[in-house]
């Protein structure tokens, strides 16, 4: 009885130490490739855009997703982070920043998106939260800014719209930062 009792303790422990080493990305690395990848952002333009790109800032989301538990919260910030990833895939050839920078960024937030997902107790891609309904609105949030992208590239304004998204990226960048540190 008395070693059952100590192997659970010992298999707790062990697991919890694994837990906790899986998150100490978030403690040690997440700020630094954050700032890796605003800075890459910031290199591949000048000033920001001052025109809007029509799609309302999911503002809401942001607040849900910082009141919800540190699993979601983490659930959230990957589901952006690949987001960005996949708007930025888009389409490479009317792009006007340089083809290195822009891997150098996606680069950056692919290792993001990694290191948050791999402090998550459900790393899979799954995405089975309770903050379902939240992940479809952010995923139709940047469906939203796809159709914005391309309806620019069909005007022959893609460096424009360009510059909307890396403004637009930016900001989730930004408030990425703020739920990072409620986790």
């Amino acid at each position: 009885m008395f070693n059952r009792i100590f192997a659970l303790c010992l298999c707790l422990t062990l697991c919890g130490q694994g837990l906790s080493l899986g998150c100490r990305w978030m403690d040690h690395k997440f700020s630094q490739q954050s700032k890796s990848a605003l800075d890459e952002l910031r290199t591949m333009g000048g000033n920001y855009t001052q025109n809007s790109s029509g799609v309302d800032f999911p503002t809401g989301l942001y607040e849900q997703a910082s009141q919800a538990s540190a699993e979601d919260r983490l659930n959230f910030m990957a589901q952006v982070l690949e987001e960005v990833v996949h708007l930025f895939e888009e389409d490479w050839d009317s792009m006007p920043w340089p083809e290195t920078t822009v891997n150098n960024f996606l680069s950056v937030v692919n290792q993001q998106e990694e290191g948050v997902r791999s402090c998550s107790l459900d790393s899979s891609h799954s995405h089975r939260s309770p903050i379902t309904l939240h992940r479809h609105f952010l995923n139709i949030y940047f469906m939203f800014l796809t159709i914005i992208l391309l309806s620019f590239f069909l005007q022959g304004h893609s460096s424009e719209a360009w510059e909307l998204m890396r403004k637009e990226i930016e900001a989730h960048l930004l408030r990425i930062d703020i739920l990072a540190a409620s986790v």
